[in-house]
């Protein structure tokens, strides 16, 4: 379909069937359901040693995530199921105001946290939130809502390409001066995937990305830490006990669970062995609790959630339910893919949370959010799912 006419498509396809809002995707329901309650076991288990240390209880970090995470989540998930999403077009500039605001805030000396070098959290009162990962919710809205508006000259080169790349260099810079570069690249493949489904140049967008990898290289080279994870990644025994000490673990838990995993609890690798547990490496603890059969399951559901995702996209009511939908649908699958992936040397080491399920309120809560999205425009669409 040539750019221009999707939106057209879309509109007559609704007026034509009069489509009323029905029950929301069972299996995407399903499927997320699944995923939280699982994490909250798994999460319980991994850090049960660390909260004992923490509190003297095995369910600190359990509480956290709850508190912080999940029920303010959850309510998150109900006022973005509820809402009017096509209304969030209107809000397009404001939206790329508060990413560009939230991005901005770690620099704020009086908000600032810094923790592993990485500027990347602020401290309100007791609250610690990191607003990289609620921008993601905010970039999305608005990225879609910015796409639809200029559908009818997706291809052109000064209005569309130039400024786009512009608006997204600017977000990614803000993410490599913290320096966050895991979050970086989820902002930069999530923009480019939805530039190319809206219809964007490919020439346009193969051009940017020599440029900003171009750019970044140097960045990678002469920062010790990054090196040496790239470094590791093309030679994972190079250095056991330093830039390779993560992976090894990982790969030890891993090797440890077999099939079935030593039980839910009995994890060795949680005892100070393999490093964030809570967060990056909770997927190799999954695999040494549960072993190669309940992982699979999990990577499954993740699939699942995809491929559900997906289909809402494609039977949306309109454009923006389009775009929307595959945003989110992306944003969980790449986050997922890089987490695993990185627990079993396939890329290397960036930082990226496991979604649903490593520790994380900021992240969680923008997760919900976004799920609670795709439902809403599951219940609006050309096929019912209920």
């Amino acid at each position: 379909m040539r750019p221009g006419t999707r939106n057209v498509t879309y509109t007559r396809l609704y007026r034509t069937r009069d489509l009323k809002r029905h029950a929301p995707d069972i299996y995407l329901l399903l499927f997320l359901g699944t995923l939280l309650f699982f994490g909250l076991i798994m999460l319980w288990s991994a850090t049960s040693v660390m909260s004992f240390a923490q509190s003297q209880t095995s369910s600190f970090y359990l509480r956290q995530q709850l508190v912080h995470g999940i029920i303010p989540g959850l309510v998150l998930f109900f006022i973005m199921y509820k809402l009017d999403y096509s209304l969030l077009r209107k809000l397009t500039p404001l939206l790329f105001f508060a990413t560009l605001l939230l991005l901005s805030l770690v620099f704020i000396p009086s908000l600032g946290l810094m923790r592993n070098g990485v500027r990347s959290w602020i401290v309100i009162g007791e609250l610690i939130l990191q607003p990289s990962e609620l921008a993601k919710f905010t970039f999305l809205l608005w990225l879609s809502g910015w796409l639809v508006k200029r559908e009818s000259f997706m291809t052109s080169l000064c209005r569309t390409s130039i400024p786009f790349f512009a608006m997204l260099g600017i977000i990614c810079l803000l993410l490599m001066l913290q320096p966050d570069l895991g979050t970086m690249l989820t902002y930069a493949s999530l923009g480019l995937t939805l530039f190319l489904l809206a219809g964007g140049n490919l020439v346009h967008a193969a051009l940017a990305c020599v440029l900003g990898i171009t750019a970044l290289l140097p960045k990678i080279l002469t920062t010790d830490y990054r090196l040496s994870r790239l470094l590791t990644f093309w030679n994972p025994n190079q250095d056991l006990k330093g830039a390779g000490y993560q992976i090894h673990q990982a790969l030890i838990a891993l090797g440890t669970g077999s099939w079935l995993g030593v039980g839910i609890g009995q994890s060795r690798q949680k005892f100070q062995f393999l490093p964030e547990i809570e967060s990056d490496s909770i997927f190799a603890i999954i695999g040494e609790e549960f072993g190669f059969v309940v992982a699979s399951v999990i990577i499954a559901l993740f699939i699942g959630l995809f491929i559900r995702g997906v289909i809402i996209a494609r039977n949306a009511r309109d454009y923006d339910g389009y775009l929307l939908a595959c945003g989110v649908s992306f944003l969980i699958a790449v986050q997922a893919l890089i987490n695993i992936g990185a627990m079993v040397g396939l890329v290397p080491l960036t930082g990226i949370p496991l979604p649903f399920i490593s520790l994380g309120g900021s992240n969680i809560a923008m997760l919900l959010a976004s799920t609670g999205l795709l439902a809403n425009i599951s219940t609006l669409t050309t096929t019912h799912y209920g």
